[in-house]
C-alpha cells in the first residue's frame, strides 16, 4: 500500500488544482465528491 504524505507527487499535484491558477496550468480539475464525479462521467470528462 502507497503511503500518501504532503509531499507524495499526487497530493502536491491536487493540492495545486484548488488554486485557479494550479488549474489553469495543469489544464485540470479536481471533482470532489460523488455527485461532481458522476456529473463529470456522464460529461464524458476521462479521469486521469
Amino acid at each position: 500500500m502507497t503511503e500518501f504524505t504532503e509531499r507524495t507527487p499526487r497530493v502536491v499535484a491536487a493540492r495545486k488544482l484548488t488554486r485557479r491558477a494550479g488549474r489553469d496550468a495543469a489544464g485540470q480539475f479536481l471533482a470532489e465528491g460523488p455527485q461532481a464525479v458522476r456529473e463529470a462521467l456522464a460529461a464524458l470528462v476521462p479521469p486521469r
